[in-house]
Order: structure tokens, then sequence, then C-alpha cells
């Protein structure tokens, strides 16, 4: 009951700052918070319960503020990762698949060609020319 209280608490005072112009302040704490967490398991839920949200608002607040869709946000930053350690690191794409939050090897190389054109072990060789 004490979790559910504080719950209740904070939700009332993130609308409250919410109403008082810190959107800013808000979308900040979200980047942080993806930034700090990306390469674990994390759900649109997770975000809306992290922030007090239902996972529509949640969604739509993202969607308006970060300009991309809590999916393509959360893979931009994966996909991020993933070339800064191609790039300076002899890790193996398998590795830094599990290193850049995909749980799935095959869905990592399927999702960086598809983004990239081209394998992870093709953009290590390229240099980082894609």
């Amino acid at each position: 009951m004490e979790k559910e209280i504080t719950g209740y608490v904070k939700l009332i005072l993130a609308s409250v700052s919410m109403k008082n112009g810190d959107l800013h302040s808000t979308v900040e704490k979200m980047k942080k918070y993806l930034a700090e967490n990306y390469h674990q398991k994390i759900t649109l839920q997770n975000m809306a319960d992290e922030f007090y949200m239902s996972v529509n608002t949640c969604s739509d607040f993202i969607k308006s503020n970060l300009h991309h869709s809590f999916n393509d946000y959360l893979k931009m930053l994966r996909m991020d990762e993933a070339k800064s350690l191609l790039l300076t690191t002899n890790l193996s794409a398998e590795k830094i698949s599990e290193e850049s939050g995909y749980t799935n090897a095959r869905y990592f190389f399927k999702s960086f060609k598809g983004e990239f054109g081209m394998t992870p072990q093709e953009y290590r060789s390229s240099g980082g020319k894609v």
C-alpha cells in the first residue's frame, strides 16, 4: 500500500510540474532514462511506469517530444552503440548485439542490415562508412 501511495504522490507531483512548464525537464529525464537503460530489456510499459503515465500518454509524449516512436528511439540508441562498439572494440558481433540491448543476435543482424544496408562485419570493415 505504501508503494501505491508513493506512486500516486509522484504522479500528482509530476502532473503539477508538467502544468508548470517543466516539459523540458521531463523530456530530458526520459532521454536520460533511455540512455542509461537501452542495453536492458525495456518496454513502453517500463517507461510509463517510471514516469507515472499511461502507456498511451507516454507513447504520445515521446513521439511529440522526441520526434520518434518509443521503438524507433530505442532502436536508434541501440544502433548508435552497436556502431560505436564495432569501430572501437574487437568484440564479436554477437557480443556487441548483447551489449547494445539485443537478446537475439539474428534479429540484431537483420535490423542492422535493414538500417545501414550492410552487415555489422561489413560496417566494421568499411571503417564506419555507410
